[in-house]
């Protein structure tokens, strides 16, 4: 991997980043879609709010969700269709306190498509 000369954000070089609350960026094949991740433990009841991980809401509920479990790989978490709420997910699968890799891909509420 290469080593940069400009350790900066992106959102310190575009000023739209900034305006939108993108520190940086990922490269997407489309307008609108991000993505964004965080490692948790397996709630009792499945419900993962995304503002108490740090993550921001989504705009709507037309988004991809990927679930890693580090604990018990043959207990993958799925997330209906259904569970998908643009603040929050409701997990199945998984035994209370197992560790997850939560990653969602969609557009971001506020951001501009």
């Amino acid at each position: 991997m290469a080593i940069s000369n400009l350790p900066k954000s992106a959102q310190e070089y575009i000023p739209y980043l900034k305006d939108q609350g993108i520190p940086n960026l990922v490269g997407a094949a489309a307008r609108g879609f991000s993505m964004q991740g965080h490692q948790i433990a397996m709630p009792a009841d499945g419900i993962v709010v995304f503002a108490t991980h740090g993550l921001m809401d989504m705009a709507d509920t037309n988004y991809l969700v990927q679930i890693h479990n580090h604990t018990t790989e043959s207990k993958q978490g799925k997330v209906a269709l259904a569970d998908r709420k643009t603040s929050q997910i409701t997990i199945v699968g998984p035994a209370t306190s197992e560790v997850l890799d939560v990653v969602l891909f969609g557009k971001l509420k506020g951001q501009i498509a």
